[in-house]
């Protein structure tokens, strides 16, 4: 499996999908915690004024593009990547000139099919909630940290219908990002 790993690992896929997928994660970590964009600023911080009826110009301003990169930098130490395999085997197309009596003795080839997909540790005994469909149909998973950590990882629950999952690994002082709770809901000006 470590060699399955560290050929999955090479090469610019894994820069690519480290910045989209914690991108994403910081995305939706801010989407449904809010509040964490202003922790520490709570008691430096006049009250909000009510926004003004004026149309703002598209940009954000800058002490809201700050927030939201604190935000993923403090995210993105929980995102890992989720390396899946799975053997395939599949029937190969006879020439029609090899077999003059049809196909007779099917031929078939095994290929290994690699996927990648983002996760995001929630507590500190590994468990991680991804997609799905990241994992549906893989025969191994493996799991990378942001700071190069590898392990194998094993399938705790899953939900196809929301497209959810739940995975586990093994390994010690992991970073994490807590689920927000679903009792305190905010909202996002």
């Amino acid at each position: 499996m470590t060699t399955l790993l560290a050929r999955l690992g090479r090469g610019l896929a894994f820069l690519g999908a480290s910045a989209a997928a914690g991108l994403a994660i910081a995305f939706l970590v801010v989407a449904a915690r809010p509040d964490l964009l202003h922790r520490g600023n709570a008691a430096a911080s006049p009250p909000a004024a009510p926004a003004p009826t004026l149309v703002q110009p598209a940009s954000a301003p800058v002490s809201a593009r700050a927030t939201y990169a604190e935000a993923v930098q403090r995210a993105a130490p929980a995102v890992v990547n989720i390396y899946t395999a799975r053997l395939v085997t599949e029937r190969v197309a006879p020439a029609r000139r090899d077999q003059p009596f049809g196909d007779l003795w099917p031929r078939y080839r095994r290929r290994i099919e690699r996927s990648l997909g983002s996760g995001v540790i929630v507590d500190a005994d590994g468990h991680i909630v991804t997609n799905h469909h990241v994992i549906a149909q893989a025969d191994a998973i493996g799991v990378q940290l942001a700071d190069g950590r590898t392990a194998n990882a094993r399938i705790v629950g899953r939900d196809p219908e929301s497209d959810l999952a739940v995975l586990r690994i093994d390994l010690d002082d992991l970073p994490v990002m807590p689920l927000g709770r679903s009792d305190r809901p905010k909202a996002v000006p």
